[in-house]
């Protein structure tokens, strides 16, 4: 990779020294960086159904840090005053490449951990408050400035926040280090970091962020996932028990034959790793599908005549490797892959690009050419022609 990103340290001296730990201000960390999208482009976006923009209005709505959610109407968003507002636009990663090459550089961590790009627009002046985001973010500049004012200590977890705001405002924000950061330039933040950014002039930012799943979370999804795929067919039985000694009791044989049922599924790691799999991968919101699905054969010719497919959900692309197979996920689907096809998932996960020349060893398989069809078809994989 580009070690100019990094700021000339390597992903693995990032990650030592850096990562969830300290921020890093990297200069020119993408040389002659050019935004994707204008401003007006991405308004646009704001204004389109599936999309989920949020705008935060300092002094500008009914209140103070007013929140609208949307999408919006043309009219709402050109009738907005000179300043005092902030747009933000997430996973514009899925509906704009340009976009979602901002991601390339961070592949040295996992797929999973990959949360999307959020692009933020403000006028002079506009922002989103003092703030912590509970996870790791690389905020890229992208068009104009912004004024970035850090606090260098990680925030409790009690912090206290403004009263009654839309928006989580910290009420005691006390700055150790400000930068403007220009176009190319970028900010890593560790989770907890207060932060506040503010326009200096019209700016674009683009924030790369990192999922980190809530332990509650976690352990929810993975014990619904857990009652979709356990053993449907055995029921509790208690043969052979005795009177029991006072009605409401739940006695020490029922408890341990329910620990011994939860203990048989926890003991076997390889249903934890899969079901793990499967809840990571699933998206929280509908992926950008293609207007008409598509046919493994017509994968093939299309691949054939030049095209090829991108990447279109890194975060929900990802495989386990066994001593013989491997567990690809993709958007809460598992396929199971085995002999030569376990490289075959290490291609489709990984970084090089899906052409023709790197699918093609594994496209005479059916199951496989079946399964880009169907990555292609529920949003996964998106097609670029020729």
């Amino acid at each position: 990779m580009d070690l100019s990103v990094l700021g000339g340290l390597s992903p693995e001296v990032f990650l030592r020294d850096y990562w969830q730990k300290k921020p890093l201000l990297v200069r020119g960390a993408f040389p002659g960086f050019e935004s994707p999208l204008s401003p007006e482009e991405l308004l646009a976006l704001a204004c389109r159904d599936g999309m989920y923009p949020r705008l935060i209005l300092e002094n500008a709505g009914e209140y103070p840090w007013e929140l609208l959610a949307g999408p919006f109407e043309p009219e709402e968003l050109h009738s907005l005053p000179d300043r005092g507002w902030t747009i933000l636009v997430g996973d514009v990663n899925r509906c704009v490449p340009a976009a979602a090459a901002l991601l390339d550089p961070f592949r040295f961590l996992p797929n999973w951990r990959i949360d999307d790009v959020q692009v933020s627009y403000a006028p002079p002046g506009g922002n989103a408050g003092p703030h912590v985001d509970n996870y790791d973010v690389f905020l890229v500049q992208g068009y104009g400035q912004r004024r970035w004012q850090i606090s260098c200590t990680p925030a409790p977890g009690d912090a206290a926040f403004v009263p009654d705001a839309d928006v989580a405002i910290l009420a005691t924000f006390v700055p150790d280090a400000e930068w403007i950061l220009s176009p190319g330039d970028m900010l890593y933040l560790p989770p907890r970091l207060p932060h506040w950014g503010v326009a200096v002039n019209h700016c674009m930012t683009y924030s790369v962020g990192f999922r980190a799943p809530v332990v509650q979370d976690l352990l929810h999804g993975l014990l619904v996932a857990a009652g979709t795929h356990a053993d449907s067919t055995t029921h509790f039985g208690d043969a052979g028990r005795k009177p029991a000694e006072h009605p409401g009791l739940i006695d020490a044989d029922d408890l341990a034959w329910v620990r011994r049922k939860v203990w048989q599924f926890l003991a076997n790691g390889d249903d934890i790793d899969r079901l793990f799999g499967r809840f990571i991968t699933q998206p929280g919101e509908a992926l950008e599908r293609p207007a008409e699905d598509m046919s493994a054969p017509e994968v093939r010719r299309l691949l054939v005549s030049g095209g090829t497919l991108r990447r279109a959900a890194i975060g929900f692309l990802a495989h386990i490797e066994g001593s013989d197979r491997a567990h690809l996920y993709a958007c809460g689907q598992e396929y199971v892959l085995g002999g030569r096809l376990v490289h075959a998932a290490r291609l489709v996960t990984g970084t090089q690009p899906l052409t023709y020349q790197t699918l093609n060893p594994y496209l005479d398989t059916p199951a496989f050419a079946d399964m880009l069809a169907e990555l292609i078809n529920m949003g996964c994989l998106a097609v670029n022609s020729r």
